[in-house]
């Protein structure tokens, strides 16, 4: 039994891609602890920061993007941060995250890890470009220090980057608006540049998540973007990179009893406290998000069948998407687990504060914190929420 608190049943209806098919599951609701709320402007958090934990096991949370002045929906800026935030006691209701400093940049959309060093924060955009740049931050006599370290070969934002056995990994994402298949690592300390793995099999996938485990890197989920050529899609399952074959392999679907499809897009996980297993959470419904990437390549469709009805019904649905109750989007509250060992999937647990994409997992002790991130497009939480696992 996992370290969880109360054990109610659901109707986990798994179909975010495909047909309706509901599947009865016992699945365990986690209790959640709120935590002090981060907000970076006007009451509002953000989402994809970079985050992790320095040495003292206080939490850091850096960069980030969210739209502070006009919202989404009615056409606001998007602001890109860099600010880094720091909460020293994360047991402590009444703590208070502080600003202790700034990144070199404004940033969001890359990826972070949490290494003995220090929390190294990788790539992502400043809202016009692709950025290389990797920094480490680090606490020294409760002051923060920004180190550089070397440079990603490529600019690469929407990556997703994961540590382990002395490793940093990172995979996926694009490179000035242009999907890539690359993946590359580089072991801290000791090595002064990233080396170039081979290209990961099958899709391109843009906000993945990741996981090293038993010195394997596992890459899951993330999307394929729409082109003017061909829809997009979601990944429903993952690929995972050996070392000692130096090759990459395809897991198995993200599924209930290998029924409907679950996407992973914006999600986040990690390595199971027993180091056998890995968990996701979070992130879009992956039936949702395939119609919002597609309606416009879906319109052009429409108007070369000259289909009026088609196009008038697609444009509204356009012009009202921003518009609705986040619990329209079905932002995913459960708790996914991957079995290393006999490649398989369950579902394991969930909680409706879970259910945000873009956000960060840090740890907290022998806790989880998820913090941030957006409950609907455009919309950017303050909460931090703590839980076992």
């Amino acid at each position: 039994m996992h370290k969880l608190f109360s054990l109610l049943s659901f109707c986990v209806v798994a179909s975010l891609l495909g047909s309706c098919k509901p599947t009865s599951v016992e699945v365990e609701e986690i209790e959640v602890q709120p935590l002090p709320s981060l907000s970076f402007s006007n009451a509002q958090g953000v989402s994809a920061p970079f985050a992790g934990n320095f040495s003292d096991g206080s939490m850091v949370v850096a960069g980030g993007c969210n739209f502070p002045d006009k919202p989404a929906a009615e056409g606001g800026a998007k602001v890109f941060y860099s600010e880094v935030y720091r909460l020293n006691a994360p047991f402590d209701e009444n703590g208070e995250w502080r600003v202790i400093g700034n990144l070199p940049k404004a940033v969001a959309y890359g990826a972070s890890v949490t290494t003995d060093e220090g929390v190294v924060c990788i790539g992502g955009t400043d809202g016009k470009n692709s950025l290389p740049d990797v920094w480490l931050l680090r606490m020294v006599a409760d002051s923060l220090l920004v180190d550089t370290l070397p440079s990603l070969p490529v600019g690469a934002d929407n990556i997703t980057a994961a540590y382990g056995d002395g490793y940093m990994y990172v995979a996926g994402g694009q490179c000035n608006n242009s999907p890539i298949l690359k993946a590359f690592r580089m072991r801290l300390p000791g090595n002064k540049m990233w080396e170039q793995l081979p290209d990961f099999v099958g899709n391109v996938r843009l906000q993945p998540v990741s996981a090293v485990c038993d010195g394997k890197f596992y890459l899951m989920g993330g999307f394929v973007p729409a082109s003017a050529a061909k829809k997009g899609e979601v990944n429903t399952s993952g690929v995972v990179y050996d070392a000692t074959a130096n090759s990459w392999r395809e897991t198995a679907v993200l599924s209930i009893d290998g029924d409907n499809p679950v996407a992973l897009v914006g999600s986040v996980g990690a390595v199971e406290e027993n180091g056998k297993n890995l968990f996701f959470m979070g992130g879009v419904n992956g039936s949702r998000f395939e119609d919002a990437i597609n309606r416009s390549v879906c319109i052009a469709e429409a108007k070369e069948n000259g289909n009026e009805d088609e196009i008038a019904r697609l444009q509204k649905e356009a012009a009202g998407y921003m518009f609705h109750k986040p619990s329209w989007y079905k932002f995913n509250p459960y708790i996914w687990l991957y079995d290393v060992e006999n490649n398989s999937w369950s579902c394991v647990g969930r909680n409706a504060a879970f259910a945000r994409a873009g956000a960060a997992l840090v740890k907290a002790g022998e806790r989880w914190a998820v913090i941030n991130g957006e409950t609907m497009p455009g919309i950017r939480s303050a909460d931090v929420n703590m839980f076992s696992w």
